[in-house]
């Protein structure tokens, strides 16, 4: 079952991405703005999924008009064997530059 996505605890400058994601059932569990004071050099939105959630991500984020910079899968290691993936995305833009969060339907989500 998903979590509630602590939206007060997200850095301003990403809400809108993460938003994004969210909205269409992408589980995100880290995400920074970056920026001065910040851990990140780009914009990046970090969330588990199968396969094929990071291409699923890359289309929910460039429909809703974000730009995508990149897209990684990594395993971390504990003992030296892999854990569960996730997905690292970043991005060009932290704010959309077409329809907007929410506008698309997929399968029933959104407010198309």
């Amino acid at each position: 079952m998903a979590e509630t996505v602590p939206w007060d605890d997200l850095d301003q400058g990403i809400i809108a991405a993460v938003h994004a994601l969210a909205d269409y059932g992408v589980e995100t569990f880290s995400s920074c703005q970056a920026g001065p004071g910040h851990g990140a050099m780009m914009p990046e939105v970090l969330f588990r999924g199968g396969e094929h959630a990071g291409l699923w991500a890359v289309w929910l984020l460039e429909t809703q008009g974000f730009k995508v910079q990149s897209l990684a899968r990594y395993w971390d290691l504990d003992h030296g064997l892999p854990r569960e993936p996730f997905w690292q995305v970043w991005l060009r833009t932290t704010e959309p530059t077409g329809p907007g969060p929410g506008t698309i339907r997929v399968n029933g989500h959104g407010d198309g």
